[in-house]
């Protein structure tokens, strides 16, 4: 007759926090198997006179798995213990499948005993940061192909999941958390909330609540777990917390007035979070596809349209993020966001750039176009289409002058350049966004003498720091603002996507009784 194998989880570490199901097992079973670590920690309920106990290493898992089957076929009643739940990356699996493997003619009964998971725990300690749908994933990849490990991370990201990490890092696996930690970054904002919960209802215990722009500057070891939070979840009071919607504010509606790739990521960030919203264009954008969740507009408003998409839409915060030349859609969102009594707020990229001897800032393109005419050699222009006469007229005469543009692939722009006279040669067509690497390669590749380019740009750091770092001059051209007008930088304007996401939500929350 065979004995009886449990399998049990043995909880995070204290054994307050351990079943009395799984107590009263443990005591009553012929032989007990497992990590010596565990075992250690189960002293007080173990009868090291009467009980076999059987302490392995780590990685050998299959040899208490093993050793367990062999005695329930002897007759004895067997105890194998996890920490946590035995089926979370536990004795659970490699126990079935080392049953399904060798299939013993009569096979033992098996009886699962679950246990507090490392996660829930952890979770418990800093709040209710899984009260949304979550992904557990395991960083080690001793079992699991890393290419394998990354394509789920980046799926668990991109889906917006909180994510608990277990097994982050260890002595010999330090990229894993640095890479995963990066492709967070690409789906999630910097300052999304992270904790990293060590030695869970152990003896050492230690909670640190931080961020990703921040994470690997603490110490996160394979004794840790790292929970990151989805786009919504805050931390309020010293407690990382995930809504889940029951204060959710269902009468808002954000209308996004597109026309820069911030308009397009802040559509992202708030449909993440389940805000209705939609992202209104002039003109149709090239890329594709739409970001998930966020209804697109397509066409031009006047005052008497826009006023009526607002009241029709039940629109209540209008977030102006317009091209920065787009001046009169800047007063028309003004204008009808104070008629209705509808939240407003710009954005406005910031064009703050280092002191520089090699940073030249004119105010004008006329400026500019002055400033490169003094130069010989090539100049490299990134200041788009629509002021590009007023170069084409200053320096395409002037022999010594190579001036080189870089334009959108668009017909209509490579067609205007050429009727100014620009040459194939001198015309870079291409799509962004332009990273550092890009930007220094084409200057690599150019040679320019000078570049020239505007403080509005998306990407105005980018193209200024390759050029500092080879000594190239910059040409920034900022644009005056209006004498008294709402368009200068002040009240109502935000320069950062993060502070125009929490600007929202704050208005969110305000209604909402959290």
């Amino acid at each position: 007759m065979t004995g009886t194998l449990y399998i049990i989880g043995m909880g995070p570490g204290d054994l307050e926090l351990m079943t009395p199901l799984a107590t009263r097992i443990l005591r009553q079973v012929h032989v007990v198997i497992g990590y010596h670590g565990y075992l250690q920690l189960l002293k007080p309920v173990l009868d090291a006179k009467r009980q076999i106990i059987v302490a392995k290493e780590l990685s050998q898992e299959v040899d208490r798995a093993a050793i367990a089957v062999q005695y329930a076929l002897d007759g004895y009643d067997v105890a194998v213990v996890s920490s946590g739940d035995a089926g979370i990356y536990g004795m659970a699996g490699v126990i079935f499948e080392y049953l399904s493997q060798h299939n013993p003619v009569n096979p033992p009964p098996i009886e699962m005993v679950p246990g507090i998971s490392a996660l829930q725990a952890a979770a418990a300690r800093v709040g209710a940061p899984i009260m949304h749908d979550f992904a557990v994933l395991s960083l080690s990849d001793l079992m699991t192909p890393w290419n394998t490990i990354k394509q789920r991370l980046e799926h668990a990201a991109q889906g917006d999941f909180v994510i608990a990490l277990y097994n982050p890092r260890s002595a010999k696996r330090q990229h894993q958390i640095e890479e995963a930690r990066d492709i967070f970054l690409r789906y999630r904002s910097p300052k999304t909330p992270v904790a990293i919960v060590r030695n869970v209802s152990r003896s050492g215990e230690s909670v640190v609540l931080t961020d990703l722009e921040h994470l690997l500057t603490h110490l996160i070891d394979m004794f840790s777990l790292v929970l990151i939070g989805n786009s919504q979840t805050f931390i309020w009071n010293e407690r990382l917390i995930t809504p889940r919607g029951y204060y959710s504010s269902p009468d808002l509606r954000v209308l996004v007035l597109g026309g820069t790739i911030e308009g397009r990521q802040i559509a992202q960030r708030l449909a993440a979070r389940r805000i209705p919203v939609t992202l209104s264009y002039q003109n149709a954008p090239s890329y594709h596809p739409w970001p998930v969740g966020v209804e697109v507009h397509h066409g031009s408003f006047d005052y008497r349209s826009l006023t009526e998409f607002v009241q029709h839409h039940h629109v209540n915060y209008i977030v102006d993020a317009s091209h920065p030349d787009a001046k009169t859609i800047h007063h028309l969102a003004k204008t009808v966001s104070e008629t209705l009594h509808v939240d407003y707020v710009r954005y406005a990229r910031s064009s703050l750039l280092p002191e520089h001897p090699l940073i030249y800032p004119v105010t004008s393109h006329e400026d500019a176009a002055q400033i490169a005419a003094t130069m010989s050699g090539t100049v490299l222009l990134m200041v788009g289409i629509k002021f590009l006469d007023v170069y084409a007229q200053v320096l395409l005469p002037r022999p010594q002058m190579n001036p080189v543009i870089r334009i959108l692939p668009k017909s209509s722009s490579i067609h205007k350049a050429e009727t100014l006279g620009f040459a194939p040669q001198q015309i870079i067509a291409m799509m962004g966004p332009f990273s550092q690497s890009i930007n220094a390669a084409l200057y690599d590749q150019y040679r320019p003498q000078l570049v020239v380019t505007k403080a509005g740009s998306y990407d105005l750091h980018d193209k200024v720091q390759p050029a500092l770092d080879r000594g190239i001059p910059v040409v920034v051209v900022h644009r005056a603002p209006e004498s008294g007008g709402w368009e200068a930088v002040g009240e109502g304007h935000v320069d950062s996507l993060e502070a125009l996401e929490q600007q929202i939500l704050s208005k969110i929350r305000v209604h909402s009784p959290l």
